[in-house]
């Protein structure tokens, strides 16, 4: 895609027009809304990684459009293990590029608006400076149940070379709880942009897919086994298995060391909860059911030891009973 190009977001912004500061996450990891993430898909990687090292800087201070964040070439070139003589023209360049970038959505009048990713940019020998619209501030910032977000360590994220291999751990990432993502093969090609590329699905898998799941695999914290989805003779999908890598050694003997702590038990009504408090009650009520004879078949699931179901039926809507509210 060229630089310039619209890309549809839905947003809801807020009223007003300071983001405040959210210390719930520590600074060594990218949150961003899922939303985001499914936008900036055209991006190079330099592009990418701008985002995902301001996303600290962004929730950790009280940001307006007038707050300038900078990134310097040293801090750069420590953050993606590069040489710092090459680190400012990569930033100057991804800078540069998303000045010309931008993506729209319709607002709450029903009217299209099309915004910059950047709206402000300061170059110095040293670093790059910018400013954010209040919609990237929006979705650098408010993470709930009605803004669905990812985290992951920027370490592990900025291991990752390859453009795909980026956007594809960062999909993949939404869905580590649920353990595996299923991709129709029209869906992939548009969230990577390949609509007019690789029309044979085997190249598409030898030159974009099995890259980007080895890189993953090798550099992440996530293992990724890839398959292709079949209807009959024809390849209509692929499903992406998802694994948390075992923490190492020394990290598992320190944690068995500690005192074992009882897993909390999960009870129906606690699942009910979850459920309406996320307005989710009309996915999950079977038709004409009440509110007690629903709970009462959620009981006899977990009777039968089937909590595992709602819990993935949950995390499907980036709802966990593990998470404190919002």
């Amino acid at each position: 895609m060229t630089v310039g190009v619209a890309k549809k977001v839905k947003v809801i912004t807020r009223n007003d027009e300071i983001f405040t500061k959210d210390e719930r996450y520590p600074p060594d990891q990218s949150v961003m809304q899922n939303r985001m993430i499914e936008a900036w898909n055209s991006m190079s990687v330099d592009e990418k990684r701008i985002f995902i090292l301001a996303s600290p800087l962004v929730r950790l201070c009280d940001a307006t459009e007038k707050t300038m964040f900078s990134i310097s070439a040293k801090d750069y070139a420590k953050a993606c293990n590069i040489e710092v003589a090459t680190a400012y023209s990569q930033l100057k360049l991804a800078a540069d590029n998303l000045r010309g970038r931008y993506f729209s959505y319709i607002n709450s009048k029903g009217n299209r608006v099309s915004v910059h990713w950047l709206i402000r940019i300061e170059y110095s020998e040293a670093q790059i400076s910018f400013c954010f619209p209040d919609e990237v501030l929006f979705m650098l910032s408010v993470f709930d149940s009605n803004n669905a977000y990812t985290r992951f360590k920027i370490e592990t994220a900025l291991k990752l070379k390859g453009a795909h291999s980026l956007q594809l751990y960062q999909l993949l990432k939404q869905y580590e709880k649920i353990g595996y993502r299923e991709l129709t093969v029209e869906r992939f090609r548009q969230i990577f942009e390949l609509t007019k590329k690789y029309s044979i699905i085997s190249n598409l898998r030898i030159r974009v897919i099995e890259p980007a799941v080895s890189e993953i695999s090798k550099q992440t914290d996530l293992k990724i086994t890839f398959s292709q989805i079949f209807n009959g003779k024809s390849i209509i999908g692929f499903r992406f298995d998802i694994q948390t890598k075992i923490k190492k050694s020394s990290e598992k003997i320190k944690l068995e060391q500690q005192p074992t702590e009882q897993p909390k038990k999960i009870r129906s009504i606690d699942i009910y909860q979850a459920i309406s408090k996320n307005n989710l009650l009309d996915r999950f009520k079977q038709v004409n059911e009440s509110s007690e004879e629903f709970i009462n078949r959620i009981r006899l699931d977990l009777k039968s030891n089937n909590a595992e179901i709602w819990i993935k039926k949950l995390a499907e809507f980036n709802v966990y009973l593990d998470e404190p509210p919002f």
